[in-house]
């Protein structure tokens, strides 16, 4: 059986990786013994991941753990009897004699006396002690003072600080009963044993001169970074001699690696989290002295970070603890009217290019822009007609969501917002409300007649991407980062189904046509679309092709077919009722973010990062049109009649219409 990608929980933090369903005991046991975690976290961590964790007493859980990590110590070449497994055996090497050890911490440097071996657990000593530590904070303290961190990834660092907080708690009484380990048959801990010798093995001398340098860290004011850099302008990235090393931590600011494409340079800049797209790549091209491509691999995928959208993602995963390296590619070059981007090949078989292309017509449509709508400040990311085809609804980055006028252009703002980007949102078939969905794990619903909410649905452990009424209007279905679908019933308010069989995050979902839309639809970032009968609480089948992020996913008026598009650059067109992927349809030369059917099924619309959208005939495949007008991503598509809305990153929505000439 080959791998795929599955999940563990530890300590809260969510751990993917590749591996197999029925390896998944010595999985997770190679994953704790890596993280170095103590026998105490070990029990209710596999009694949380394990289905049939029931077979496994205590002890056998704890012997599990306890040849995980002589494995790994042998393979690492280290004896085992030099490390002891449970919290009442330090390891230390009696060879060794206290020394001198220093941190260098908020641009400070601080001394003690102590045992080599202990220094990485006093490092996490200390940083457990800060009230305001973050994950990025720990993690550069890690790398800066401990020089032999290659063993360590970013989330196996923030969970070993996580784990002495957590024991700090326990040991003062912070830590509510509900709330501790699930007890070992043979756990016999010290009273009088402090924690920091319990962890290194320090004489009271040590200990009291360790605790004094962490009061002494404590109470020291904040560094003031600006004079910090005044007086050493070789801070904040390079020293004299042009060696890579760590700056000193900006409250706030994220760091991320910077590789050179097809080299092994390195440089390392601090962004803020909200930075602009535009502004961050002018960091990039000062650092690295020309213009440049950016891209980052997310798995098996590439993705190319071009836009504030991409950004905001990338920055996200960096501030979970996930180490992504940013590619820095030269070659971006302008020729006329038209732009010529290419990503250079991360090897020989990836490459990467993306051409906006002059406008196309075969004679069989006529697609006119008769009307562009201002009002968003931010990339709009969703818009959708109202039955009528008067009004529509849009949703932004902004963190809006507006009723338009179709014909004048006016607009009002919902009132009551969310508290985040928001993603996705539908208009009712009443026209009496709309629902909106965003990355605060929250769905909303507003009334069209007031302009104010009317209720928040909550539920989703993650953002919510996706929403949409099935025809009657009674039920709202949604998809998440959490790798649910849910259905609601909205006069209740109340959720009904929830749908799990995802690996990975829902990013598009949607109920079939007819009657009261018996199933939904579904893609997502495990690269699959899956249908649903949602009233049975059952998957019906999945459908196999992509090989990247499916983005969008709908069912075509007569729910004869599914249309489905990719990071993959292509689009899918498959029978519903067999799964059956009878065309693919790849002529834009960037991921496509959304398609639609119009409404006699005769053509398909798409829209993607290339800025442009294009038609095509369902019955043979054959490209009809391309449209440029959009001064940047297109995100999504609705038609209503012989109108077709778009919505863009370029902050703007535009209203064309369509005419069949033969």
């Amino acid at each position: 059986m080959s791998k795929e990608k599955l999940k563990f929980k530890i300590s809260g933090k969510n751990v993917v990786y590749e591996g197999k369903p029925e390896t998944r005991v010595k999985d997770l046991m190679d994953i704790l013994a890596k993280m170095g975690v103590s026998e105490e976290i070990v029990i209710p961590t596999f009694r949380e991941n394990i289905k049939d964790e029931g077979k496994y007493t205590n002890e056998q859980i704890k012997d599990l753990f306890k040849n995980a990590v002589q494995l790994r110590l042998k393979k690492k070449g280290k004896p085992a009897d030099k490390v002891g497994l449970s919290k009442s055996s330090p390891a230390t090497d009696e060879s060794e004699k206290p020394q001198k050890i220093t941190f260098n911490y908020k641009g400070k440097a601080f001394s003690y006396e102590g045992l080599p071996s202990g220094k990485q657990n006093a490092l996490i000593q200390l940083l457990a002690k800060q009230e305001d530590i973050t994950p990025d904070a720990a993690v550069e303290a890690f790398r800066q003072n401990i020089k032999d961190d290659g063993d360590y990834t970013d989330e196996q660092i923030w969970g070993m600080v996580t784990e002495r907080i957590q024991s700090r708690q326990t040991q003062n009484g912070i830590v509510k009963e509900s709330e501790l380990p699930l007890p070992t048959s043979d756990e016999n801990v010290s009273s009088g044993y402090g924690a920091i010798d319990e962890l290194v093995g320090m004489s009271s001398k040590e200990k009291e001169d360790l605790n004094n340098f962490i009061k002494q860290v404590l109470q020291e004011p904040p560094s003031d970074v600006a004079a910090l850099i005044s007086n050493n302008p070789h801070l904040g990235g390079e020293n004299a001699d042009g060696d890579h090393h760590v700056t000193s931590r900006i409250a706030g600011k994220i760091p991320v690696y910077c590789q050179e494409n097809d080299t092994s340079t390195k440089k390392l800049v601090h962004i803020t989290p909200d930075i602009t797209f535009s502004e961050f790549n002018g960091i990039i091209e000062k650092k690295f002295g020309y213009k440049v491509s950016l891209s980052f691999m997310e798995g098996e995928d590439m993705i190319i970070l071009d836009d504030d959208d991409v950004l905001s993602m990338f920055l996200e995963m960096q501030a979970d603890g996930k180490k992504l390296n940013l590619i820095v590619s030269k070659y971006i070059q302008r020729v006329g009217s038209e732009i010529h981007c290419k990503q250079m090949p991360l090897s020989s078989t990836t490459t990467f290019s993306l051409n906006t292309e002059p406008e196309f017509s075969n004679g069989e449509l006529c697609i006119q822009n008769v009307s562009t709508f201002t009002g968003h400040t931010l990339a709009v990311y969703c818009c959708s007609f109202s039955s009528d085809g008067e009004r529509f609804v849009t949703c932004s980055r902004d963190r809006s969501v507006r009723v338009w006028n179709t014909i004048d252009g006016k607009n009002a703002v919902m009132k009551g917002g969310h508290n985040g980007y928001v993603l996705s949102c539908n208009f009712s078939p009443k026209g009496n409300l709309v629902v909106s969905s965003a990355d605060d794990r929250t769905i909303k619903l507003w009334s069209t007649k007031t302009n104010s909410k009317t209720s928040t649905l909550k539920g989703h452990e993650d953002k919510v991407y996706c929403v949409q009424f099935n025809p009657t209007g009674e039920y709202v279905v949604s998809g998440s980062c959490d790798n649910t679908v849910r259905v609601w019933r909205v006069d209740s308010c109340s959720k009904v189904a929830t749908l799990k069989g995802h690996t990975l995050a829902v990013f598009s979902c949607g109920f079939s046509n007819t009657g009261t839309g018996k199933y939904v639809v579904s893609g997502s970032d495990d690269h699959l679309v899956k249908i649903w009968d949602w009233e049975e609480r059952k998957e019906v089948r999945t459908l196999v092709g992509h090989v990247g992020t499916v983005w969008s996913v709908k069912f075509s008026n007569n729910d004869a077919y599914i249309i489905s598009t990719s990071m993959d650059h292509e689009l899918k067109l498959w029978v519903a009722n067999t799964g059956a992927c009878i065309r693919t349809l790849a002529a834009h030369k960037a991921p496509i973010h959304h398609a639609i059917f119009s409404e006699d099924d005769k053509y398909i619309f798409s829209c993607a990062r290339d800025c442009v959208i294009k038609a095509w005939r369902v019955d043979n495949g054959e490209h009809v049109a391309t449209v440029t007008g959009h001064l940047n991503t297109v995100y999504h598509i609705d038609i209503k009649g012989n109108k077709m809305l778009t919505a863009s990153l370029d902050n703007t929505l535009k209203l064309w219409t369509i005419t069949e000439k033969r």
